[in-house]
């Protein structure tokens, strides 16, 4: 599990150096948690929609990843996920979670 976290950590910065890279830039902030299917305690998975800047976040990164580690399969389970809105207004910042 602690192993996980850690590789998390390593595929986000390599993520974000493998965008700055190439041509493929994202307007939002993105990370991702990759964990081993057996060693977590997940919830089935159902059908979702994503908006289209996600899903163009999770296009990029299942490309990434596939590049990385051949014969693995990514499988996103949108249950578990959190967002963050940063807005600036008023003179102010919020964060909505």
């Amino acid at each position: 599990m602690f192993q996980d976290i850690g590789l998390s950590k390593d595929l986000n910065e390599l993520f974000k150096k493998y965008l700055g890279e190439s041509s493929e830039a994202l307007d939002i902030d993105f990370s991702i948690q990759v964990l081993s299917f057996g060693s977590w305690p997940f919830q089935q998975s159902f059908s979702f929609s994503l908006p289209n800047e996600l899903e163009q976040c999770v296009n990029r990164f299942t490309k990434f990843y596939s590049a990385q580690h051949s014969g693995r399969k990514l499988l996103w389970i949108y249950s578990m996920s959190k967002g963050e809105l940063v807005a600036n207004c008023f003179k102010s910042r919020y964060t909505f979670q």
